[in-house]
């Protein structure tokens, strides 16, 4: 099982805090700490062809399956609507390199396909690009274990 990969929780915040002038008063708004995740990894599931990222967070919630996309299914929290997983299904990609090349890409597309059309789930913004962040900052080890399948 690979290992959890620690967050940059402060990097993070102080990338998507966000000043705003509010009568006259400049204010700073920052992501609550519990929608950044502590830890992130990556895995493939040789039975399902299918390569995991899960996030681990402070809290625990259950999840459900939300898909927009045909190799991509999210897994957003109930309550929060954090992202708690992303699974790509690589049987419908033309080879594992491949996909490894393709696989932050496919992920941004379906992430902002989910924000388009995320319809009356408790959903924000900021926890679908917290996620695109924390993909695109780890994506050398997040999908490292991709480059052994052939």
């Amino acid at each position: 099982m690979p290992q959890w990969i620690k967050v940059d929780a402060d990097k993070l915040s102080a990338r998507h805090r966000v000043t705003e002038k509010r009568d006259g008063i400049e204010i700073q708004i920052s992501i609550s700490p519990y929608d950044i995740p502590e830890r992130v990894r990556g895995l493939y599931d040789e039975k399902r062809e299918t390569f995991v990222i899960e996030f681990s967070y402070f809290s625990e919630e259950k999840w459900t399956s939300h898909s927009n996309h045909k190799h991509v299914v999210l897994r957003i929290g109930e309550e929060s609507g954090r992202v708690h997983g992303i699974e790509i299904d690589l049987r419908g990609l033309s080879g594992k390199l491949e996909a490894r090349a393709r696989a932050p890409k496919i992920i941004r597309d379906a992430i902002r396909d989910l924000d388009h059309h995320q319809n009356n789930m408790k959903l924000q913004k900021r926890n679908l690009r917290v996620t695109e962040d924390v993909v695109s900052d780890k994506q050398d080890e997040l999908f490292s274990e991709l480059a052994g399948i052939s």
